[in-house]
C-alpha cells in the first residue's frame, strides 16, 4: 500500500541525515589526511542519498495528492502480465515510435502533444537508450525531452519485459511490450504499485486514423486492462519532432 511505500524514504532520510551530520562534524575536527578523505566521501555519499530519499518522499506525496490510481484490471496480476509480453527482438524495435494513446496518469505524458519515444542501443553499455519527447501545452508548445535507459532483466524467459529508469537506476519501472509487429504498432503496459496501471499505444507513423487506434484499444480491453483513463495523443502536420 501507499503507507508502506512511505516507510522506506522516511527511514532512509532519517538515517542518512544523521549519518551526514555526524560525518560532517567528524570531518571538521579530524586532522589526519586519510581520515579526511574517507570521511569526505562518506559525507558526500550520505548527503546525496539523503537528498534522493527526500525527493522520493516528495514524489510519493505528490503521487498521493494527484490521486494516481493503484493497480487496476489485468495489472492486478503482475506475474500474468509479465507472461503476456512478446518475444521481443530489440534490434527491430529500435527507432522512433509515435505515442497515439496513453494513460493520463503517466507523469511525463501530461499536457503533451506530438509525443515520441526514440529507442537506441548505447554503445558503451549495451543498454537501450530511451528518449521521450513531447510539446508541453499543445502542438505549438515547448519541446520537452527526457532521457533514460532500459534493460532486459530476463532476456531468455521474458525478452519483452524491460525495466526503464530516467533519474536514478534505483527507481526502475516495468516496460511490458504486449504486442508489436515492429512496422505499424506496439502496445506497452507498465504495471507497478508506484506508477499504477499504465497503457501506451504506439505507431511508426505520426498521423493515423482513430479507427486504427481504437482497434488496439479494443484489443487491450479484451485482455482485461483498464482503459478508463486512456486518452488520444494529438499529432498534426504542425508537429516538429526533431528525432
Amino acid at each position: 500500500s501507499f503507507d508502506v511505500l512511505l516507510l522506506f524514504p522516511c527511514f532512509s532520510s532519517l538515517f542518512w541525515f544523521v549519518a551526514a551530520v555526524v560525518c560532517h562534524l567528524s570531518f571538521s575536527f579530524s586532522s589526519k589526511q586519510n581520515e579526511l578523505k574517507q570521511c569526505e566521501m562518506v559525507c558526500y555519499n550520505g548527503t546525496a542519498l539523503f537528498l534522493f530519499s527526500v525527493f522520493l518522499l516528495l514524489g510519493l506525496c505528490s503521487r498521493s495528492a494527484t490521486a494516481v490510481p493503484g493497480l487496476q484490471g489485468a495489472c492486478k496480476n503482475t506475474t500474468a502480465v509479465k507472461d503476456m509480453t512478446v518475444d521481443l527482438d530489440v534490434s527491430r524495435y529500435l527507432g522512433v515510435w509515435y505515442d497515439q494513446a496513453r494513460s493520463t496518469s503517466a507523469f511525463f505524458n501530461r499536457e503533451c502533444s506530438c509525443t515520441t519515444a526514440n529507442y537506441t542501443i548505447l554503445p558503451d553499455s549495451g543498454l537501450v537508450g530511451v528518449e521521450n519527447a513531447c510539446n508541453k501545452g499543445g502542438v505549438n508548445g515547448t519541446r520537452t525531452v527526457v532521457d533514460g535507459k532500459a534493460e532486459q532483466p530476463d532476456p531468455k524467459e521474458h525478452p519483452g519485459y524491460l525495466l526503464v529508469w530516467f533519474f536514478s537506476k534505483y527507481a526502475k519501472g516495468p516496460y511490458e511490450v504486449l504486442s508489436t509487429d515492429y512496422e505499424t504498432h506496439a502496445i506497452v503496459a507498465s504495471c507497478s504499485e508506484l506508477g499504477g496501471s499504465l497503457i501506451w499505444i504506439l505507431t511508426r507513423e505520426p498521423i493515423v486514423s482513430d479507427a486504427f487506434v481504437q482497434k488496439y484499444v479494443n484489443l487491450v480491453e479484451s485482455w482485461g486492462f483498464d482503459t478508463s483513463d486512456l486518452e488520444r495523443t494529438t499529432h498534426t502536420n504542425q508537429c516538429v519532432y526533431n528525432n
